[in-house]
């Protein structure tokens, strides 16, 4: 009796423990309505004094519920501890944050209390409502804060003249192409944020500068402004034609111009402003910038490239101190950090990263980084980088649900083209994966063709993600020639042949996976988007 009751206890817990572990396993899959309402960090930016991280949380409507819309944009404030609180949240877009010079308070781009334009706004760190500092009749497109807090530098498109709103007025409604577009000015006003009562400024100087602004930034001497210039606010300039400029401040005339090639990404001066890093493209014909290149100021007229034989793509950098650059890479389908200075010696480079890093912010001491990055478990949060041994904690949790979700396996894939190019890609499995069971494939075939799909979060309304594996697909995310994250040579390699290897590569990636016995070939899918 004694010894059957000895081995009823035990099958007692062997069954309450095998319980227990069924409880902790997740027995959820993705649904389509559970991809409408995850969350997403947009943007993050570590204080000057690196003790606080603001950042903007993007919250989807909710379906169903909510009137149509896109989705809102919240403003969070983490601490030095990781402590996270919502700041402005709600039903509110907030975009556009920047530190005050003193780590005191945040400012930010938003249109409410009335606005009929975006205005620039300021809530201090200790408490305290927000306070409407400076608007602008055509509305605040993109500012920046000089050193010393007491100015502005701002991006809005030129008003109509007298003539062409007194014509507008009485019904004249007549629109060129590419001609109407009003031109986007470069803007200086002169604005307290220090002031503990709301002093809003109502515009400011516009410099007579040619052509069309799309980004302006003081240096750190506050002498001089970066100017982002193209010829005209057209599509095609935009892309193409913008230039990097110096400005002098007092005269309002362009003392440096640099003749940046083709595409251009971010622009930044160093600390003690005598050199412009930004990102760009290697000559004309190149698909994306993505070279981290440095001009001199005064003097250069061209930026030099860093990394040359780097073989992928800088989505963006920030100065750690005068002379040497933190960046972070594609790199085929990862990201990578790393260091340079501007003598072209790469002073470290990390391992590729277990996450996708989409942006980096820098404390002024240029030893704690913000990075938005998203993983194959979750959408884009913010992530803390120490500077120098990489390390790494994930600072925010949008989506807790997902903690309840069963995720299939997703990983690279890699294949030879029938040319011999060597191709890789993002492969999602089914979610009740078998070996030795052919499925079906649904293909995603990026646009561009120069972006990439990297191995991170891959499931949106139009991406299907792990939403398909959970129904038993296979999805695949093929890298074809002339994405990113390879270098120059292999984004190029797609040009002056329209539907022809790039195609084939699409092709022998299928093959590829119908010869590891993994799809049925009676079943494939394409879906895709540019």
């Amino acid at each position: 009796m004694y010894r059957f009751r000895s081995f009823a206890l035990a099958m007692l817990l062997t069954c309450y423990w095998a319980a227990s572990g069924l409880a902790d396993t997740p027995t959820k899959v993705l649904q389509p309505i559970d991809v409408a309402t995850l969350k997403s960090v947009v943007a993050a930016e570590i204080s000057p004094d690196g003790n606080w991280t603001a950042y903007l949380r993007s919250v989807p409507r909710r379906p169903m519920g909510d009137a149509d819309g896109r989705s809102w944009s919240e403003l969070h404030l983490l601490d030095a501890q990781g402590k996270s609180r919502g700041f402005i949240v709600g039903e509110v877009n907030i975009n556009s944050v920047r530190w005050t010079p003193d780590s005191k308070a945040i400012t930010y781009l938003a249109v409410r209390n009335g606005d009929k334009r975006a205005a620039l706004y300021l809530i201090p760190v200790d408490g305290g409502e927000s306070r409407r500092v400076l608007t602008h009749e055509t509305g605040i497109q993109s500012y920046d804060i000089s050193v010393d807090g007491r100015r502005i530098a701002y991006l809005a498109a030129q008003p109509k003249s007298a003539d062409e709103q007194a014509v507008s007025e009485k019904g004249f409604n007549q629109e060129i192409y590419e001609e109407d577009q009003p031109a986007t000015r470069v803007w200086l006003a002169d604005v307290d944020l220090a002031a503990t009562e709301t002093q809003t400024v109502n515009g400011g100087t516009m410099l007579e500068l040619t052509g069309s602004a799309s980004f302006v930034q003081w240096s750190p001497t506050g002498r001089e402004l970066a100017v982002v210039l193209a010829k005209t606010p057209t599509v095609d300039d935009s892309y193409m034609f913008k230039r990097v400029h110096v400005v002098d401040v007092d005269s309002g005339h362009i003392v440096q111009s640099i003749e940046n090639p083709g595409k251009l990404g971010q622009v930044g001066f160093s600390p003690d402003g005598k050199h412009l890093a930004m990102i760009s493209a290697a000559d004309i014909n190149d698909p994306h910038e993505g070279r981290l290149a440095v001009a001199k100021v005064p003097g250069d007229t061209s930026a030099a490239d860093l990394m040359p034989d780097y073989e992928a793509h800088v989505s963006a950098f920030a100065w750690q101190d005068n002379s040497t650059l933190v960046w972070v890479a594609d790199e085929r389908e990862a990201t990578r950090l790393g260091k340079v200075t501007v003598d072209k010696q790469v002073a470290q480079m990390a391992e590729p990263l277990d996450v996708i890093a989409t942006s980096l912010s820098l404390d002024t001491a240029g030893q704690k980084a913000a990075v938005v990055a998203h993983s194959p478990r979750h959408p884009a949060e913010v992530v803390k980088v120490t500077v120098g041994d990489w390390q790494m904690e994930r600072q925010t949790v949008s989506n807790p649900q997902l903690d309840d979700v069963r995720f299939a396996a997703q990983e690279v894939v890699r294949w030879t083209a029938r040319d011999g190019q060597e191709l890789e890609g993002i492969l999602v499995k089914p979610l009740n994966y078998e070996p030795g069971r052919r499925y079906p494939l649904i293909m995603v075939v990026h646009g561009g063709p120069e972006s990439h799909v990297p191995n991170g979060w891959v499931t949106s309304y139009s991406s299907p993600g792990q939403v398909g594996a959970a129904r038993g697909f296979a999805v695949f995310y093929p890298n074809y020639r002339g994405s990113t994250g390879r270098g120059v040579a292999f984004s190029k390699l797609g040009q002056a042949d329209a539907a022809g290897k790039e195609f084939d590569d699409l092709i022998d990636g299928v093959d590829h996976l119908i010869e590891m016995g993994l799809v049925d070939r009676q079943r494939v899918g394409i879906t895709g988007g540019s």
